[in-house]
């Protein structure tokens, strides 16, 4: 089986979908207070491969506390 990294990004974009909604977001603004990549998202629905520590950043974020304030 060969691997497929838009499959594999699946399990992240659903749980980003998922914080934008809760969170009034785009998809465009969550890319870029996370990690000043506006395009990130888009990006990961094409295919784009994260480095850990990228994956670790956005989980991070999504795991803060929302304080109103552009992270």
């Amino acid at each position: 089986m060969q691997y497929d990294p838009i499959q594999a990004n699946q399990e992240l974009l659903s749980d980003i979908a998922a914080f934008c909604e809760r969170e009034g977001m785009s998809k465009w603004a969550f890319g870029e207070q996370a990690v000043k990549d506006r395009r990130l998202v888009s990006d990961l629905e094409k295919g784009r491969e994260l480095r850990g520590k990228t994956r670790a950043r956005l989980l991070h974020f999504m795991a803060a506390p929302a304080t109103g304030d552009a992270a």
